[in-house]
C-alpha cells in the first residue's frame, strides 16, 4: 500500500510539473538508474541559483550532484587526500592569487597544471587552500549554478566540477580550482556563516 501511495504521490508531482519545469529531468533519468526517492529530490532541486536547471545545463541530476558533493566534503573534512585526488580530472588546472598582464594587456591569474594523482596529493595544501575547503564547505545546490560548457560551478567559478565525459563510465570530476584566497572573500562572506 505504502509502494502505491508513493507511486501515485510521484505522478501527482509529475503531472503537476509542466515540461519547461522539469528541465531535462527526463533524460538524466533515463541515463541513470533513479529511484523514487531520487526523481522526487531532483524535482525539488533542479534549479541552480540563476534560476537554470542542473539537469539541463549540467547533464546532471541534482540527487548526481548532492551526492559528489556529500563525498567531497566528507572526504575533505576526514582529510582524505587520496579520496579527494580520485575525485580529480587530469591534468587539473589550478589557479593563483598572484597575477600578471599578458600580451593584450588583460589582468590573468598564475596557473599550473596538476598531471596525475601523485601531483595532486603531493600539492594538497597548495591547491585545497583553507578557503578552497570552506567554499566547498559552504556550497549547496542554492548557492551553485551550473553553464553547458563548464559544468557545476561553486564561489562563482572558484571551483568547478561537473561530469566526465571522457570517460565510458558517468563519472563526475574536479575540472579546475582558483586556489587564491583574495577572490574567495566576497563569496564566502556572502555564503557562509562562520
Amino acid at each position: 500500500m505504502r509502494n502505491i501511495i508513493k507511486i501515485l504521490f510521484l505522478v501527482g508531482i509529475s503531472l503537476s510539473v509542466s515540461a519547461g519545469e522539469q528541465g531535462c529531468l527526463k533524460d538524466r533519468w533515463e541515463e541513470v538508474s533513479s529511484n523514487d526517492k531520487d526523481k522526487e529530490f531532483d524535482l525539488k532541486h533542479d534549479l541552480d541559483k540563476d534560476g537554470g536547471n542542473y539537469s539541463c545545463n549540467s547533464y546532471l541530476s541534482a540527487a548526481e550532484i548532492n551526492m559528489f558533493l556529500s563525498e567531497l566534503k566528507d572526504a575533505i573534512k576526514a582529510n582524505d587526500v587520496k579520496s579527494v585526488a580520485e575525485m580529480v580530472r587530469y591534468p587539473l588546472n589550478v589557479a593563483l592569487d598572484e597575477t600578471f598582464i599578458d600580451n593584450e594587456g588583460h589582468q590573468k591569474h598564475s596557473s599550473f597544471d596538476v598531471k596525475d594523482k601523485q601531483e595532486f596529493i603531493d600539492n594538497y595544501n597548495k591547491i585545497m587552500t583553507a578557503s578552497v575547503r570552506k567554499i566547498v564547505d559552504c556550497s549547496t545546490l542554492k548557492n551553485m549554478f551550473a553553464m553547458p560548457s563548464q559544468g557545476v560551478l561553486m564561489a562563482n567559478g572558484e571551483f568547478i566540477f561537473g561530469r566526465n565525459f571522457n570517460l565510458e563510465k558517468r563519472t563526475i570530476h574536479i575540472f579546475s580550482v582558483i586556489a587564491g584566497k583574495r577572490s574567495h572573500e566576497k563569496w564566502l562572506h556572502a555564503n557562509c556563516s562562520s
